[in-house]
């Protein structure tokens, strides 16, 4: 997946957790389980950004 997907997935899950019908109608593992995954996403591009970044340096 290129940088734009994880982009677009981190946005799909932020926007699933902002959305209070989401979050108090799904049962709690869902929630948690997106939550879990918003959290793994913001990892992985923030290590990415970094690497681009180192990349750009040489």
């Amino acid at each position: 997946m290129g940088l734009n997907g994880f982009f677009k997935q981190a946005e799909s899950i932020s926007r699933k957790l902002g959305n209070e019908g989401f979050v108090s109608k799904a049962p709690v593992e869902v929630v948690d389980a997106e939550k879990a995954k918003q959290a793994e996403l913001e990892g992985q591009l923030t290590a990415m950004t970094a690497q681009m970044e180192e990349l750009k340096a040489l």
